[in-house]
């Protein structure tokens, strides 16, 4: 007898409490951010291939595209994101860089670089964190793989996704490390609302569901205060994954 089991499905509850990210731009599937360029090329059916073996393939067979559009979910901007850079002369102490969010509610953070010492050197490029409006949530032990989405931008990307790795049973944030390139002269990057921000893929074949919550101020400061707190070391997060496992 051939038994047929389904595998359990990864839910994710997204929280936000920013009205225009819950009814614009939510976080969906991977799928859903296919970008036109791709859709718009051809794919030779199967009597042209016979036909013709030399003839022309394009992307629509690639089996790695597909398959990376099929994995998790993406994280669009919310609002547009106005970056300002000043030109860089080799002293680091000259660079400048300011981001703007037309909501007027989103925000940035930079590290120091003495935190990545000899990473980005010399200087010439600008680590930037930008705080999404969402905090994720799952009860699953599933960990998860945050990239960039560099086939979204066909003129060229912007800026860079650092990758990393994250388990949203423990902390909460759904923030995106990037870095941005310094050029020899001042700069100007618009980066569009409902442009894709980046992706997050499960370490796990099991489907995913995501449940999206319109929740208030309070309450969002209530389930951001629930991150394991001092995790930011190995050392620090193997304690806090001991106390949740017992």
């Amino acid at each position: 007898m051939l038994f047929k089991f389904n595998k359990k499905k990864i839910v994710i509850d997204a929280f936000t409490s920013s009205r225009l990210a819950f009814e614009s731009f939510k976080i969906k599937r991977s799928a859903e951010f296919i970008p036109d360029w791709y859709k718009r090329l051809k794919q030779p059916s199967i009597i042209e291939l016979a036909r013709d073996p030399g003839c022309i393939k394009t992307m629509k067979m690639c089996s790695g595209f597909s398959g990376l559009y099929s994995k998790g979910f993406i994280v669009p901007l919310w609002t547009d994101v106005f970056v300002c850079m000043s030109a860089y002369d080799g002293n680091p102490e000259n660079s400048q860089i300011s981001l703007r969010f037309s909501d007027g509610i989103g925000r940035a953070d930079f590290h120091p670089p003495d935190q990545f010492e000899g990473f980005l050197t010399p200087y010439g490029q600008q680590q930037v964190k930008i705080k999404t409006p969402w905090l994720l949530k799952t009860t699953s032990k599933v960990k998860f793989i945050m990239t960039g989405c560099p086939w979204n931008y066909p003129s060229g990307v912007p800026f860079t996704v650092l990758p990393g790795e994250l388990e949203f049973r423990l902390n909460r944030v759904c923030n995106v490390n990037a870095h941005l390139p310094y050029r020899d002269a001042y700069q100007e990057i618009m980066l569009g609302f409902g442009s894709p921000l980046a992706q997050v893929i499960p370490l796990s074949e099991r489907d995913i569901e995501i449940r999206s919550h319109l929740i208030s101020d309070a309450e969002f400061n209530d389930i951001r205060s629930e991150n394991i707190s001092g995790c930011s070391f190995a050392q620090g997060h193997r304690k806090a994954l001991k106390r949740i496992d017992r």
